[in-house]
């Protein structure tokens, strides 16, 4: 095959490339791939002459390939199907009915909720009611879905206790009920496109903000409602992720997460849709309701994976939306939650404290997580005082140690029958045997012949043992060979709990199986063997781990709560016994 005959599949090629548009023809695609794949194969690959004269035009096909073939991933429909859908809709909208009247100068905020997230909405509810202005108003409205009678009466309550207040709950479950938007199932609820509609629902404000539930704010809302949107027709922050992403060029990820390729948006650090203040007027001049539905329709049936209200208004919007200092969404918690590292997240960590609202928008959240310990901690003991949030977590009003030494020195009985199931290196043994010289303590542990890697309390200073058994009879074995009031026991706690007294243990500390399951054996186990007003302990109370989930069970079962925790990177925890 000469050059003329190669150019000549190229440029055919690059025809059948060029010719898929927006619509990514799987079987015009696989065509050019088995093209090129021919002509490196069979014909350049032993030719110098061949790859110097065609190898930037092969890279540039190779490229477009490995594009289309990402942009394939997230189509849903085609395009001509996603307009066909969009023009079906009958262009009715049944906004829902509010009776709380506008009165001058009053801040409306909303939020939206189901009944599952209440008391998390009650948290940043409070969390605003205590930074407001007394003097000036401040009307609260709560898109809900399904919430209890008891739960809106507590919150109507919190809000009445503050004169300048006010909140109305509006049911939005059916709005969407006959217009066809497509839900990506199991992820997010279609109601949370009730927010897009705000602009037209709270047309008689000349500015709404919306908030979601998952924040904790912590300045006075009034100076967001004050800031000046300069003629745009929304102000927002940054997406913490998605501006990672695209200013390291990461295009695997904006093009398989973010489908606002899709209509060619150049800057695709679009806006995080948590935190979002509507000029409703200047947003209406600007989209029409009819537009803004059709749109969405055409949207969630043309890509396969979306944010969705916030996709669909980064799309209309581009780049038209003002730009508020990202104090105002914090929103880095995602990036914290996906394990990046970065100046944004040093920078977040340094100085969340003075950040005007935290966005915790990850899966991970301040209530079954430690991550952050401090953010973490400092939300939970803002949330103790929130009835709601009590009554759905009831353990999660503890007190604060520095370190699990501190706990053990402090809260642990001396002269006392103890256990501590996983010993690993016997180091914290040790601690324990020397700090409280019990009259007995079990040290459990199934040493098995294998490699165990273990970090200290702060889940730092890895270390690996390749024999587990041989560094128990070479290191533990001396280590309190002649300590009368140690028992050593290679075995696994499972088959050990059930052979020690009922009530005869005055403290056990869970350090072994990390599983869910396996903690959660441990737990009920200790609490039949530790007396009345016994402690039970443990060590990795946090989300990396199933010891989190067990806890929260085992305190929710048996009326319980978390008495300590520590602020150790990898915290301890502590739970009476009554």
């Amino acid at each position: 095959m000469n050059l003329e005959t190669i150019n000549t599949h190229l440029q055919e090629i690059e025809v059948l490339l060029n010719s898929m548009g927006t619509d990514v023809k799987q079987n015009v695609l696989e065509y050019a791939i088995e093209r090129v794949s021919y002509i490196l194969h069979n014909e350049i690959a032993n030719n110098p002459d061949f790859i110097k004269a065609f190898s930037d035009r092969l890279k540039t096909i190779s490229d477009t390939i490995q594009q289309k073939r990402l942009f394939a991933k997230m189509l849903h429909t085609d395009d001509a199907t996603a307009h066909r859908i969009a023009n079906s809709w009958d262009g009715v909208v049944k906004l829902p009915e509010y009776n709380l009247r506008a009165v001058p100068n009053a801040i409306p905020v909303v939020m939206a909720s189901d009944n599952n997230f209440v008391p998390f909405l009650s948290v940043m509810l409070q969390s605003i009611l205590d930074n407001a202005n007394p003097n000036r108003i401040y009307h609260f409205y709560i898109l809900q879905r399904g919430i209890a009678e008891r739960s809106i009466s507590i919150m109507q309550a919190q809000v009445n206790k503050f004169p300048n207040c006010k909140i109305e709950f509006i049911d939005v479950t059916n709005i969407f009920k006959t217009i066809p938007i497509r839900q990506i199932a199991g992820i997010w609820s279609l109601d949370t496109y009730s927010r897009l509609l705000l602009p037209y629902m709270f047309a008689e404000y000349p500015k709404v903000i919306y908030l979601d539930v998952d924040m904790l704010c912590q300045t006075d809302i009034a100076n967001l409602y004050d800031i000046d949107l300069q003629g745009k027709p929304l102000g927002a922050v940054y997406d913490s992720i998605i501006k990672y992403h695209f200013d390291n060029n990461n295009t695997n990820y904006i093009y398989n997460n973010s489908a606002t390729v899709l209509l060619g948006l150049k800057d695709w650090r679009q806006f995080n849709g948590g935190l979002e203040v509507f000029d409703t007027l200047r947003f209406r001049e600007m989209i029409s309701l009819d537009k803004l539905i059709r749109f969405t329709i055409w949207f969630t049936h043309r890509a396969e994976w979306f944010w969705v209200d916030q996709c669909v208004l980064n799309l209309l919007l581009k780049e038209n939306w003002f730009h508020l200092p990202k104090g105002w969404n914090a929103n880095e918690w995602n990036l914290i939650g996906n394990n990046i590292v970065n100046n944004d997240t040093d920078y977040y960590l340094n100085n969340w404290q003075s950040m005007e609202i935290l966005h915790f928008n990850s899966q991970l959240k301040p209530w079954n997580s430690n991550m952050c310990y401090d953010i973490c901690n400092h939300y939970r003991k803002y949330a103790s005082n929130v009835q709601l949030y009590i009554e759905r977590f009831p353990h999660h009003q503890y007190n604060l140690v520095t370190t699990r030494e501190d706990m053990i020195w402090h809260y642990f009985p001396k002269n006392s029958v103890g256990m501590e199931i996983g010993v690993f290196m016997g180091e914290f043994a040790e601690y324990l045997c020397n700090t409280l010289e019990p009259k007995m303590l079990y040290l459990v542990d199934p040493f098995e012949p294998s490699e165990l890697t273990s970090g200290d309390k702060d889940g730092t200073n890895f270390i690996t043992v390749h024999n587990l058994r041989e560094y128990f009879i070479k290191k533990i074995i001396p280590k309190f060979k002649y300590k009368s009031n140690v028992k050593l026991i290679s075995d696994y706690s499972f088959n050990v709990l059930p052979l020690i007294e009922n009530k005869s243990l005055d403290w056990v500390y869970i350090d072994g199986d990390h599983s869910y399951q396996g903690c959660l054996k441990d737990l009920l186990l200790a609490r039949q063997k530790v007396k009345h007003n016994g402690i039970i302990a443990g060590h990795d109370y946090c989300r990396q781990f199933g010891v989190m989930q067990a806890v929260d069970e085992f305190c929710e079962r048996f009326n319980l709560q978390i008495e300590i925790a520590t602020l150790d990177g990898m915290p301890s925890f502590l739970i009476r016994n009554v």
